[in-house]
């Protein structure tokens, strides 16, 4: 394994690292992610919530809703284009563009997985 590098230096059969959950409290809002039912850009911020412990819900978009209507609900993202994911926050905010979520999720988690700068 990698010296100094505790977890790539343990054996394959060895638990993974726990997250400290010392005085977490999860927020108390209410996230929606929408997203198509695939494994793509959709599946990388679930897991960051999970592992943060953040609790959300998650609304499945099938084609025939974004092609029903649904993409003209969302809000286009920074090539100007309607995509998924788009995240919901609790004020009824919709966040498009998986980096922004991603950075939006791990300053909500507590402890932060952000560094300060």
């Amino acid at each position: 394994g990698l010296v100094g590098v505790p977890w790539l230096s343990q054996s394959a059969s060895a638990p993974p690292p726990q997250r400290p959950t010392a005085a977490f409290a999860p927020p108390a809002m209410s996230l929606t992610l929408h997203y198509f039912n695939l494994r793509a850009r959709g599946e990388p911020l679930q897991m960051l919530m999970r592992y943060a412990g953040i609790p959300y819900k998650m609304r499945t978009v099938t084609l025939e809703e974004w092609r029903g209507g649904e993409k003209e609900k969302m809000p286009p993202g920074a090539t100007g284009q309607k995509q998924l994911p788009v995240l919901e926050l609790a004020d009824g905010t919709m966040m498009p563009e998986s980096l922004d979520i991603a950075k939006h999720i791990a300053g909500l988690a507590n402890p932060p997985l952000l560094g300060k700068d």
